[in-house]
């Protein structure tokens, strides 16, 4: 009789053996001086320390320096230097977004009142509720006071205007009497008096030769340029309306007079004559 030993299943021993294999495989194998080379090598951190000849130097030191120093800074506990501007992760990108960003205005900011701590004595003082209102009234006030105030001075200027207008539009008058010699008045003068004497010597009114009135007068008589007369005027009377009548209604008869010409007309627009008119007892009339 024979016993019949169990024989080992070689499948299963060569699964088993395989999966030793590979596990010690991938255990033993290592990437990292692969990853070293790839990965960007770290920045290297310099330390600036003032010149200090009487500084000892440190038996143990953590960084290293120009000068030799044995401590410093605001610090009681040893840390790595750092830039503000130096990051000690490492990144795979060069500093440019992976996504492209989309270019947009900022989101709007709710505008909040100004929170304000009070005090007794601080350097800035802001304005109650009341106190701004109470301003803000004032300077309504003022801007209404400044606008009346251009008002009222555009009223003065523009009145100014009119009045310089009116001035500039206003006739040339001019003054002469039997005093007067400058030879331009004197001669229109001289020739305007004549005719009137004629005039009123041809035309002597008969209620003051039957009254047998006498007596002497002031006239004022104004002349356009045109020789028509603008106005007359008894400036002293005679003592008797008869004569103060006739000697006016004589001045209209002679009317109208000559046409101002040259320089007369250029510095005139209106002529005033102011001449003493005598009725004398020889029914007869003189001017001086």
């Amino acid at each position: 009789m024979s016993i019949d030993t169990p024989k080992p299943d070689v499948l299963t021993l060569s699964l088993f053996g395989a999966a030793v294999a590979h596990a010690l495989f991938i255990l033993g194998v290592s990437f990292d001086p692969l990853l070293d080379d790839i990965r960007t090598p770290p920045s290297l951190e310099v330390v600036l320390v003032p010149n200090n000849s009487d500084s000892m130097a440190p038996e143990e030191a953590d960084y290293l320096a120009q000068h030799s120093q044995d401590g410093g800074g605001e610090s009681d506990e040893a840390s790595r230097p750092a830039s503000p501007f130096a990051s000690n992760q490492d990144f795979d990108t060069d500093g440019v977004a992976p996504q492209p960003v989309r270019a947009s205005a900022p989101a709007p900011v709710e505008q909040r009142d100004r929170d304000a701590i009070t005090a007794v004595f601080a350097d800035e003082e802001l304005a109650s509720d009341d106190q701004q209102e109470q301003n803000e009234h004032i300077e309504a006030h003022r801007d209404k006071d400044l606008i009346e105030q251009d008002l009222e001075i555009a009223k003065l200027a523009a009145e100014i205007d009119r009045q310089r207008e009116a001035f500039a539009k206003r006739p040339k008058k001019k003054h002469i009497n039997a005093r007067t010699t400058e030879a331009a008045y004197a001669d229109y003068m001289y020739r305007w008096v004549e005719k009137v004497e004629n005039i009123g010597n041809l035309n002597y009114p008969d209620a003051a030769r039957r009254r047998n009135l006498t007596g002497a007068l002031i006239l004022i008589v104004g002349i356009h340029k045109t020789g028509e007369i603008e106005s007359i005027t008894v400036d002293e009377s005679s003592g008797h309306k008869i004569l103060d009548d006739a000697a006016k209604r004589i001045v209209e008869l002679a009317a109208p007079f000559e046409v101002m010409t040259g320089k007369l007309a250029e510095e005139t627009d209106i002529l005033y004559i102011v001449r003493t008119w005598e009725f004398q007892s020889g029914n007869s009339i003189t001017s001086y």
